[in-house]
């Protein structure tokens, strides 16, 4: 069992390291793709073997001197050492002096690496293949003037990788009837590039290696192709030979743009494939005068023109975050793919999840006289505020003749806090107006201003004197009463007026800001809103969670959500509730290692990420609580989850190549609430889901799920079977310990 463990511990740290520091390459973390690598490194069994020693090597120089092993797990670290050592291999006899002038080398690509990371990883600002280029200069200059460190082929250390070395891989290839044929220019030229990365000289390298970044990525694939063809046919129509695109790394660095620009570092989209084709002829501008001003010193370019030219493309990017369709990728997943997808859909599902979500300042049905741009007072600096009152079927604000200010429907009702916050302001000593009278010197009259998170602010004015329920610099929370509505200010009759700003002075320039939920009264319907802002003559009421939904999920960090099968009571799994260094709560299979990332805002329950088996049971339940409401009469809550998980092979493969372009594939959520059953004695809460992928509208493949909820915890989860299936629907036991 030790042993087992040791082993699996092996796989999982170093050697996964290892093969990711060969996917790296390709912008992936795919350890096939590194396996398929490392085979092609060992084409030449001595480049490969010293290729494999620096990788190794800087994965044990990295784990002893503490750096991140997240980054060595994911190659990282490994990278520009494998390419290091390929190079120097090519270029020198590998013998002890040479591996002596190597591992120095390695100390310094690491230094090199571990100062970028500190000053210009805080600018998100890649070092790319900069320590690999800087460090072979030094070893360069270094290793010619010293007798010990010999020329691998004396006579030919200007040579590129058609020089002997590859010329012996292509040869031995040729005998055997593998190389290609070179009927066509373009795709022998490509294939030898792709090899070329690994210092290989081989079409068949190439060809290895685009099989493996096929499986991988087809779209990283289709950017190879797309950049590396461009490069081509603009070589040709210049006049210039297109046989140093596969020397010493020269394609490559069209490849690795294409790639880098065209959907790792930004969102894939027609604009990215614009911007990689803008990009090329910068590219082979700046490669050959990196070539003409580095031939009298005799160094190498190599990927330099790339690494340049994609850094100050995303420095312009940062400076200018506005451009249309070029859109940083936020949170990485090392495949084009599923960034798309994942950015598709959660850019607007989550695109508010860490903002401040302010709820309706009051309880009830409120009725908004004054809307943003309001003809009376809403103008200029304070257009962006929002006035309510309390109205009657007819319309009315008022009993009586509404002489008097106590006769209105809002006046003394609570306001009550939207957010929490601290009490940063407050004026109480403005009387009332009598009805129709407002006073201009004190404009806003009683008024209270809080501060919340992100530097906002929210004013409430037009208050009742001798009304206020907290003190300045109180601490309060939403829901928590302020104070009583009034008329006070420029108000000619009771209402509440309400603004969201950016600095914490009565009468600030007010500050466009959507609320996060409200109801939406229309006729006999009720609709819920969110993150919008309600129009004039809207009536809105505010939200609030069903308690025992609310309870449901509410998982806490350290809980285990146990989920016991009714047919076989003896089979069981259990979740674990956790939170990760990025304060994002997750459940957790250890059985299947399995995580469902999840937010309970109070109104809504998001699962917004799954990572691991399609096959486990977690992954079920991702797929039954994608998106529910917490709320009885939101109505049917309709949702998109992301390609990535839950599609079919192959049409997921056609739609990963044209995923930039067109989105013919889609999987729609939705969730509603049941109906009690008839005659229930005690009402249990129960919620329907459904998953469903389509394809040009119509639907290939549906899941069915149930949620039972009883005495505010989960009490049943009924997974339907698949649609046309003879099997019986399965049914599990939900508890929380």
């Amino acid at each position: 069992m030790a042993l087992q463990s040791g082993i699996q511990r092996l796989v999982n740290g170093p050697v996964r390291g290892v093969l990711n520091s060969y996917a790296q390459l390709f912008f992936a973390l795919n350890p096939l793709l590194g396996l398929l690598a490392l085979g092609v490194s060992f084409l030449d069994p001595i480049m490969g073997a010293c290729g494999l020693f620096s990788v190794v090597a800087v994965q044990a120089l990295g784990r002893l001197t503490g750096q991140s092993k997240e980054l060595l797990q994911e190659g990282m670290y490994g990278f520009n050492a494998l390419l290091l050592g390929l190079a120097m291999a090519h270029r020198y006899r590998v013998d002890a002096p040479m591996l002596l002038v190597l591992m120095a080398g390695l100390v310094l690509l690491l230094t090199l690496i571990v100062w970028w990371n500190r000053h210009l990883g805080r600018y998100s600002l890649p070092y790319l293949t900069f320590p690999f280029v800087l460090t072979y200069w030094v070893l360069m200059e270094g290793s010619d003037s010293l007798a010990a460190v010999v020329l691998r082929y004396p006579g030919l250390a200007g040579a590129g990788l058609a020089g002997a070395a590859g010329a012996a891989q292509t040869d031995l290839l040729a005998s055997t009837g593998l190389e290609l044929a070179a009927a066509d220019p373009f795709w022998k030229s490509f294939l030898r590039t792709l090899g070329s990365i690994y210092f290989q000289d081989s079409v068949i390298a190439g060809l290895v290696l685009a099989v493996g970044l096929a499986l991988h990525s087809r779209l990283s694939l289709l950017l190879a192709v797309g950049g590396y063809a461009l490069a081509f046919g603009m070589f040709q129509t210049m006049g210039a030979s297109t046989v140093p695109l596969t020397d010493f790394l020269v394609g490559s660095n069209f490849v690795f743009m294409a790639i880098a620009l065209g959907g790792f570092y930004l969102v894939p989209s027609a604009a990215t494939m614009g911007l990689v084709a803008v990009l090329t002829p910068v590219l082979a501008v700046l490669m050959f005068a990196l070539e003409g001003w580095l031939a009298p010193v005799d160094l190498p370019p190599f990927t330099l023109a790339f690494s340049g030219l994609t850094l100050l493309v995303l420095y312009f990017l940062q400076a200018s975050p506005s451009l249309r369709g070029l859109v940083p990728v936020a949170l990485q997943y090392y495949s084009p793919e599923k960034t798309l997808y994942k950015h598709a859909v959660n850019a607007q599902r989550l695109a508010h999840l860490y903002t401040p979500r302010f709820h309706l300042p009051f309880w009830g049905t409120w009725t908004v006289t004054q809307a943003y741009t309001g003809p009376h007072t809403h103008l200029g600096d304070w257009s962006k505020a929002l006035d309510f009152e309390i109205t009657d079927e007819e319309g009315r604000t008022h009993s009586g003749d509404g002489r008097l200010v106590e006769q209105y429907y809002c006046y003394n009702k609570p306001v009550v806090a939207p957010l929490d916050g601290t009490v940063v302001a407050l004026t109480n000593h403005v009387p009332d107006n009598p009805i129709g009278g407002v006073d201009l010197e004190q404009n806003w009259g009683n008024s209270l201003v809080l501060q919340h998170a992100n530097g906002l602010y929210t004013q409430y004015s037009h208050l009742r004197p001798d009304g206020f329920k907290v003190a300045l610099g109180q601490w309060v929370v939403r829901g928590q009463v302020l104070a009583s509505c009034g008329n006070s200010g420029r108000s000619p009759q009771p209402h509440l007026h309400f603004q969201v700003q950016s600095s914490p002075e009565i009468g600030a320039k007010t500050l466009a800001h959507p609320l996060a939920y409200y109801r939406l009264e229309e006729g006999e319907g009720r609709t819920l809103r969110r993150w919008t802002v309600p129009s004039e003559n809207q009536k809105v009421s505010s939200v609030e969670a069903v308690p025992a939904m609310a309870s449901a999920f509410a998982f806490k960090p350290g809980q285990k959500l146990r989920m016991q099968s009714e047919r076989q009571p003896d089979r069981m799994v259990d979740w674990t509730v956790g939170t990760d260094a990025y304060n994002r709560t997750y459940l957790y299979c250890p059985l299947t290692r399995s995580t469902m990332w999840y937010v309970n805002d109070g109104v809504m329950f998001w699962a917004y990420d799954f990572e691991g088996k399609r096959s486990s049971l977690l992954y079920r339940f991702y797929l039954t609580v994608y998106r529910l409401s917490l709320v009885r009469d939101a109505g049917t809550v309709q949702d998109q989850l992301p390609l990535v998980h839950f599609s079919r092979p192959l049409l997921r493969s056609i739609q990963d190549v044209f995923a930039p372009f067109w989105m013919f594939y889609r999987v729609d959520y939705q969730s509603a609430w049941l109906a009690a059953p008839s005659g229930a004695l005690t009402e249990a809460l129960r919620i329907q889901t459904s998953v469903a992928s389509k394809v040009g509208g119509r639907t290939v493949r549906q899941l069915d799920f149930e949620l039972e909820i009883n005495e505010g915890s989960l009490g049943r989860w009924l997974l339907a079977p698949p649609k046309g299936s003879d099997s019986s629907p399965t049914t599990y036991r939900c508890s929380l310990s």
